[in-house]
């Protein structure tokens, strides 16, 4: 009872403020003694972004006379390198500026850009990821003593990179139905306005009629894919005010999902492929030839160049090359090397 009373009168004295818990203290110890720019990247990167974009857009409107929404519609472009050439530079001055803004954002900004998103897209991944790991432990067969977080662990191991690949699908999915649809009922037919208005267009119920841009589900789609890979052709673009702005935020993740969704693709594969690997059994065709002595039993050196070759950390072709060159610097042919044999190879 004592012991309990102890432990509640610690607890209310660290509740309370009276003892400081050490861990705090350490974690905060290790923010403080961080260099500047490592302590406020995050600030630092929305910074650069945020003065990044706004020179585009002030010479976007300065130079070229563009709208406000189209002058940041076109700075995303360039930033995501969609570039899809519906409104172009007129002026030399924007051409000028533009070498600049672009070699800036690429070595800067484009940077800054991805940290700032990606940590968006990477909160989202986990949280659906939690939920997956969740499911599949609720649904497996556990061992007999086996702890939950022990299990989750193991399910992770085993299916994570899956889990991984099913949620950048997941959410690749989710921007490019969301662009298509948002555009077919935003854009269903549209006249533009300003730098790309099209001539003689009636907005409303005569704008088909009058030659109004229009989008179907089959080209909505299509200007999604094009707009995530970066493909970028112009065919097919924003042409209202609520579209560009729009495109403006759907642009920038919709980019980085696809780029998420393709590397999880491959990292999947290969991880997958590296596992059945090392599942293989032991075959007596592969004993066989591991036994190098055909003792019948394998040597620690044996055994070692077998766990190598399964767990997939060395390729056999590489093991019987330095094996060759074993034999060839084993000059007396004892099966051991001396120093001397050792540096006359280096040294040749």
């Amino acid at each position: 009872m004592a012991g309990r009373d102890q432990e509640s009168l610690y607890a209310g004295l660290i509740k309370g403020g009276a003892l400081a818990d050490p861990l705090t203290k350490v974690a905060e110890a290790k923010v403080k003694n961080q260099p500047f720019f490592d302590r406020y990247s995050k600030q630092l990167n929305v910074l650069i972004v945020a003065l990044w974009v706004s020179s585009g857009v002030w010479a976007g409107m300065h130079f070229e006379g563009w709208h406000f929404s189209t002058a940041v519609y076109v700075a995303v472009q360039i930033m995501t390198t969609i570039g899809y050439g519906d409104v172009t530079f007129t002026s030399h001055q924007m051409h000028w500026f533009s070498c600049l803004f672009i070699l800036f954002g690429l070595v800067f900004a484009a940077s800054a850009v991805n940290d700032i998103c990606q940590a968006f897209l990477d909160w989202n991944d986990e949280q659906i990821r939690k939920k997956l790991r969740r499911a599949e432990a609720k649904f497996s067969t556990a061992s007999k003593g086996e702890s939950e977080a022990q299990e989750i662990e193991g399910i992770s191991k085993r299916y994570g990179h899956w889990n991984r690949l099913g949620v950048a699908f997941a959410i690749f999915l989710f921007f490019l139905v969301t662009w298509a649809a948002f555009f077919v009922w935003q854009e269903g037919c549209s006249c533009s306005y300003g730098k790309t208005a099209v001539a003689g267009c009636v907005a409303g119920e005569q704008c088909r009629a009058t030659g109004g841009q229009t989008k179907s589900w089959g080209k909505a789609f299509y200007m999604a894919v094009v707009t995530m890979t970066t493909v970028g052709f112009g065919d097919i673009t924003p042409e209202s005010q609520g579209g560009r702005w729009f495109a403006v935020f759907w642009m920038l993740f919709g980019v980085l999902s696809a780029g998420s969704f393709v590397g999880a693709i491959t990292t999947a594969l290969s991880t997958e492929a590296s596992f059945r690997r090392s599942r293989k059994n032991l075959s007596v065709e592969l004993f066989k030839k591991l036994d190098t002595d055909g003792n019948g039993v394998l040597t620690k050196g044996e055994f070692l160049r077998y766990m190598l070759i399964k767990q997939d950390l060395v390729k056999e072709e590489s093991l019987d090359a330095i094996d060759a060159a074993f034999q060839a610097m084993d000059a007396n042919g004892d099966g051991s090397l001396n120093y001397k044999e050792i540096m006359s190879e280096f040294d040749s």
